[in-house]
């Protein structure tokens, strides 16, 4: 089972994360919503999760080393 609050904030991390709307789809079968796939999209995945770079947010707004998604302050 996935955590879908990692930092328990109330706000769900799709939410926090995410800067485009899943689309359902998950053409080559990986478990990755097309929308953010970078085989379906065709971007940058510099850290090699499978993931479009350009279509999630990482910030750390606060600067504590811990993205936003994972941060409860």
């Amino acid at each position: 089972m996935f955590d879908l609050d990692s930092d328990n904030d109330g706000i769900p991390d799709s939410q926090e994360i995410l800067l485009v709307t899943l689309i359902g789809a998950v053409s080559d079968g990986d478990g990755l919503d097309d929308a953010i796939d970078v085989d379906a999209t065709g971007g940058t995945d510099s850290n090699r999760d499978g993931v479009d770079d350009a279509r999630i947010n990482l910030a750390d707004t606060d600067r504590d080393g811990l993205p936003d998604y994972r941060d409860a302050d």
